[in-house]
């Protein structure tokens, strides 16, 4: 019989019974345990092919319990089986749930959005800037200028009477 909530952890196995711990072994006597069979099931130390399988089941299961919220997630998982659901979404929002913290992702946010922003507000300038470019008013300036500073005319009313003709 396959418990819904260690199929999610350790697949079909137990992982106190994987590591031959009792459910309420302390972290050195996991660790010491771990330590002792991972010497005997490890794929330099032992070549049996069954042997892999087992040293990657006992690294698995030490890794669960090995972590104090990870392990507290797996014993609240074998105390109530019948949350299935409840258990399944704690075991996987803590394997693949956020891990960046929040306060970098909005400065990441604000930023994009800032540039966005600039971008935007320099796009509409050079629009506004274009369409002033083809305002005749603009054009007589830039005659006007351009004769008194190339054509030597020195009185402003005569450039803007040259530029009318």
């Amino acid at each position: 019989f396959v418990r819904p909530c260690s199929s999610i952890y350790c697949n079909e196995d137990d992982c106190y019974d994987l590591l031959e711990v009792s459910q309420n072994a302390n972290a050195s006597e996991i660790k010491k345990s771990y330590y002792k069979l991972s010497l005997k099931y490890h794929p330099d130390k032992n070549p049996d092919p069954e042997s892999k399988k087992k040293f990657v089941k006992i690294a698995n299961a030490y890794e669960i319990l090995k972590d104090e919220a990870t392990r507290e997630q797996y014993d609240y998982a074998i105390a109530h089986p019948e949350q299935v659901l409840y258990n399944a979404a704690r075991y996987y929002h803590a394997h693949y749930g956020h891990k960046t913290d929040a306060r970098y992702v909005l400065f990441g946010l604000l930023l994009v959005l800032s540039g966005f922003h600039y971008l935007n507000q320099w796009a509409r300038y050079k629009e506004a800037i274009d369409k002033v470019k083809k305002t005749p008013a603009y054009r007589n300036k830039i005659k006007a200028l351009e004769l008194e500073r190339y054509g030597a005319v020195t009185n402003k009313k005569k450039a803007s009477k040259l530029i009318n003709k």
